[in-house]
Order: structure tokens, then sequence, then C-alpha cells
């Protein structure tokens, strides 16, 4: 039976509410003010909670931004009630993420009916939203096994190798096998947060109140941040001198922390897939109303049939470039750009280079 949740200042229409609720098959709960009908919501946890917006001790506006703050009822349907016929009531609160609206007075059948539509498109998320988990986790199960495996050979292989040959080896070799030990664990490290990432990634990609929330957020020195990463990436690749930049000071409409997820694995990609003393050219512009990130190698080039689509599961197992899960890094990249309501797209010659070019809407 679906948990309604019925905040009201009113007690006569907050009963009329409740018994129609009651006599069609669902749960009600009651709640006399905002503050009240919070509390209830975290305690209660209900499926869908319909509230009035002027109310005392906290109104419809307040309820529905501290739901959408707080983890546990983000993604709870909410549907606003007003007597207010005046259309900015219902921009503010379709701004604010409600999900539907009921002008008073309304029949009984219409408040159904509004209930039935929200708690069926909620199934429906929540069916997507499994899917979505239940592709990941099998690409999970298929992936894992072998990817740990691969790097944890060579450690085990090397460390074997230094072990028993520790009183023969010279400094130099045991330093190369010291390089080779951590090189693979970086790359199992690495694989392990990318493969987290996708993960959250898909999940995130059902739930359009955590997409809405996430394009609200800003990067205000674009340029400063790309330049900061591409040079670590390049300093760590010992290739300082083959990393090219031409930034423009841009603010990108995107947190800090995922567009530094898709720099990470766009130049990371670019250095490690590129050969040694051929350069690796990033570029950040402000295009119109884009800020589009640009990054060229000159490597073997990518397989554009998996590079633009491809199935989680041959992105765990196989993808783009084996030996270094390149393909689950741009699938990321990609995937992070379009939540943000960006493009990405990818140009390669084999044998001549790839270029890839993110564009990201552009923050005021």
């Amino acid at each position: 039976m679906k948990r309604i949740l019925v905040i009201d200042d009113d007690p006569a229409l907050r009963e009329l509410v409740t018994r129609a609720l009651q006599l069609h098959g669902y749960e009600p709960l009651e709640a006399p003010d905002g503050l009240s009908g919070l509390e209830l919501a975290r305690a209660q946890r209900p499926d869908l909670i319909i509230s009035d917006i002027m109310m005392d001790n906290g109104d419809g506006y307040q309820v529905l931004a501290h739901l959408r703050e707080h983890p546990a009822t983000a993604g709870v349907p909410l549907i606003l009630m007003t007597g207010d016929p005046r259309s900015g009531h219902m921009r503010r609160g379709m701004e604010g993420g409600a999900d539907d609206f009921l002008p008073k007075p309304f029949t009984v059948d219409t408040l159904l009916a509004a209930v039935d539509t929200r708690l069926q498109k909620q199934a429906a998320f929540r069916q997507h939203a499994e899917a979505k988990l239940a592709h990941v986790c099998s690409a999970l199960r298929l992936g894992l096994p072998r990817k740990a495996r691969s790097a944890l050979t060579e450690v085990l292989s090397f460390g074997a190798a230094l072990g028993s040959g520790a009183t023969s080896n010279d400094e130099a070799t045991l330093s190369e096998i010291g390089d080779k030990i951590c090189g693979a664990a970086r790359r199992l490290q690495r694989w392990i947060q990318s493969v987290l990432i996708f993960a959250q990634i898909e999940l995130l990609s059902t739930d359009p109140k955590s997409i809405e929330l996430l394009r609200k957020r800003r990067t205000p020195d674009g340029a400063e941040l790309v330049s900061t990463i591409a040079r670590r990436i390049a300093f760590a690749a010992h290739r300082q001198f083959d990393l090219k930049l031409s930034l423009s000071p841009t603010a990108v409409t995107i947190s800090p922390e995922l567009f530094s997820k898709i720099i990470e694995e766009l130049v990371s990609n670019a250095f490690e897939f590129s050969p040694p003393q051929t350069p690796v050219r990033v570029s950040l512009v402000e295009d119109a109303r884009w800020a589009c990130l640009l990054i060229q190698d000159h490597g073997p080039g990518l397989n554009l049939a998996e590079a633009n689509g491809g199935d989680a599961r041959m992105l765990f197992n196989h993808g783009i470039h084996d030996n270094g899960g390149g393909g689950l890094g741009l699938t990321i990249a990609r995937r992070l750009t379009e939540l943000h309501a960006g493009n990405f797209h990818i140009e390669s010659n084999p044998g001549r280079g790839s270029r890839v070019t993110v564009r990201l809407p552009a923050a005021e």
C-alpha cells in the first residue's frame, strides 16, 4: 500500500484529501504545517507528498527545498497545492523541483488522477534505475575479476622476481622492478576508481532531481583547473615539454569535482596512448554559449564504434585500449558531459591520433 503524506493547515481540506486517498486504497499521513510535515517525511519515508504552499511554520516552498536537500527524501515526488491563481506560484514551484501542481479548488477525481500519474512515473523511474543497477552489476561481475587478476599478476610476478633475486640484482634492476610494481598498482587503483564512478553515474542518470541539482553547479575558473590537472599528468608521464596549453578564462556549468574527472580521463588517455616527444594539445575556449574543452594527441587512434557508445560489459572486459581502461574513461567523460546537457565528440585517424571535444554550457 502506497503511503501518501498530506501537509495542509486547513483541517477540513486535509480530512477531505486523506479520506479520498484512503477510499482509493492509499495509506494517508497528515501534518498541519511544514515543520511537522518534514519531520514526518523523514521518519515515515512516504511514496508521495501533497503540500499546501501558504502555511505558517514552514510554507510549501520551504518544505520542497528541505526535501530536495536531504538525501533520504530528495527523490520523493511532491505535489503543491494553492488557492492563489497567479502563475508565478507554479513557476516557482516547478523551478524548485516540484513534480505537479494542484490549483484549489479541485475535485476528488482531479486529485486522484494527479496522484496516480505521479506514482506511475515514480514506479517507471524505479524500474529504470533497477535495470541500470542490474546492468552495472553484470558488468562488474564479468570485468572485475579479469582486470584485477591482470594487474595483480604483474604485482605478484615482479614481487617474486624481486624477492628471489634480491642479492644478485643490481640497483638499476631493482629500481626498474619497483617502478613496474608501482605502475601496475596505480593502473589497478585508477581502474577501480573508474568502475565506482561509472556505477554512480549510471544510477545518477535515472534520477531527474539529482540531474537538475548537478546542472546548477559551477566551476568559476575552468582554465586554472585544466592547467593544474594537465600539468600534473604531463609531469607524472615525464612529458612536460609535450604538453601544449591554450586556455582562455572560462566559467563552466559543472562542479569542479566532476569537471576534474572529465579532464583527468581525457588528458590521461592522450598521454598514455601517444608516444613520447609528440605533442598533446589541450585547450579551453568559450564559443557562444559553450565552454569547449579540446584534447588532441598523435597516438594510434581510436575505434570510433566503441568510442561512441559500447556496451558496459565490453568496456569492462576489453575496451578501446585494453591495457589501460581507456574505453571506460572515455565513457565516463561522455556520460558526465551528457548529464550536464553538453556535447561530446571524437574524431580519430588510425595511426595519426585523436581529437576529443567536450562542449559544456558556459556559466554566466
